[in-house]
């Protein structure tokens, strides 16, 4: 498939989810790494400006493709099974739950698929440039809601009133996958606190991060990881942290059998190649894949080709 095809694919797909979600630019722009101007020119098509220069690179492009259509369907590993199975209890029962787990183990992966394949379901990226505004403004903004006309402390107040207006106009419980939040202090959660006790039960909250994200938690709310109290507890981090102390999660390991379920997914028969990668010790399943997906480039040209241990390390 050339770039020209996978480009339509993606202006699909992405005007299907705007259709559905009723989500606006910026919540498009934010949910896929670029530039508002960017997400314009992606709903309308426009991959080349006027003047003849492109709007996305072929990378970009290839990196769209695969958050949007290769990945629509992660394979049915072991952490794809506990992640879904997470997001479904979350959302089922309106709870707050925290999971975390390594980088590379496919927790954003099928945590974008879980939101583009469910109802009512959001994916929200943090990163460690978000202020406190910064962050309700992306939940308010995934949620397509009326951008809010105030400053400050105020405007926080608003939008948080109007996501909790929203949830309870809805039929089946939302659920939002706050990803990456591993990377916010403590401020965030004094505004996650309120909207949590204004939809309680009403609204799944998903805190997704590294090890790091649990740590920190127990130890702002006065607790080691092992639940003993050995610190001074800030702000109002031990209400807050009480209300899902029972939903503390980390995601499986991956396992040999998972990288053999991937090798078949692409049609590679060799299973050394599985039993090398499971032991290196900074493992990245995204990383894997994209080796994976080279092989089977070069294969496209020799389809008597045979991959293998050894042409997978040299790409």
């Amino acid at each position: 498939m050339n770039i020209q095809e996978k480009f339509k694919e993606i202006v699909a797909e992405v005007n299907r989810l705007k259709k559905i979600r009723k989500v606006n630019v910026k919540a498009i722009a934010d949910r896929l790494g670029i530039e508002r101007t960017s997400a314009y020119a992606l709903l309308k098509g426009e991959l080349t400006r006027k003047n003849g220069n492109r709007n996305f690179s072929d990378a970009v492009i290839n990196k769209l493709y695969s958050q949007l259509i290769e990945k629509a369907a992660p394979i049915d590993i072991t952490s794809f099974q506990f992640l879904s199975g997470l997001s479904d209890g979350c959302q089922s029962n309106g709870l707050m739950a925290v999971v975390t787990g390594k980088a590379g183990v496919g927790k954003s992966t099928t945590l974008k698929h879980v939101c583009n394949s469910r109802e009512n379901a959001y994916y929200i990226l943090c990163n460690h440039l978000d202020s406190t505004e910064d962050f309700i403004g992306k939940i308010h903004s995934a949620l397509g809601l009326k951008e809010v006309i105030a400053r400050g402390k105020k405007k926080r107040k608003l939008m948080i009133e109007s996501i909790i207006d929203f949830t309870y106009r809805q039929e089946s419980i939302p659920l939002l996958i706050l990803d990456d939040i591993h990377h916010l202090g403590t401020a965030v959660y004094q505004d996650l606190k309120v909207l949590f006790d204004g939809t309680e039960n009403m609204l799944g909250i998903l805190l997704v991060g590294t090890p790091t994200l649990e740590e920190n938690l127990k130890k702002w709310a006065g607790y080691d990881i092992d639940w003993k109290a050995r610190y001074k507890p800030r702000a109002i981090m031990p209400e807050l942290v009480r209300r899902f102390k029972d939903n503390f999660y980390q995601v499986p390991q991956l396992q040999q059998s998972d990288l053999k379920k991937i090798l078949d997914a692409y049609k590679i028969a060799d299973a050394m190649i599985a039993r090398h990668f499971i032991k290196l010790p900074h493992f990245e399943l995204g990383m894997f894949t994209d080796k994976l997906e080279n092989a089977c480039r070069i294969r496209e040209q020799d389809p008597s080709l045979e991959i293998g241990l050894e042409l997978i390390l040299s790409l």
